[in-house]
């Protein structure tokens, strides 16, 4: 589950996005929260998530 917050960078008129990514079904709640620019790509947003949980590419993912 992924909550989305749509935010401007000083400075430069760029837009960003603030992500909470949470992992469905687990206790203690996984959960980061992470900022992107807004001109990120599928596969970039991809290799953040990963770098971010400390996964070694080796789990599935799905976008929505």
């Amino acid at each position: 589950a992924a909550d989305l917050l749509r935010i401007q960078l000083k400075g430069d008129g760029r837009m960003a996005y603030q992500l909470k990514i949470s992992i469905i079904g687990v206790k203690p709640a996984i959960w980061r929260r992470l900022r992107i620019p807004g001109n990120i790509t599928f596969q970039q947003l991809h290799q953040t998530i990963q770098a971010a949980f400390g996964w070694l590419d080796y789990h599935l993912y799905k976008f929505e």
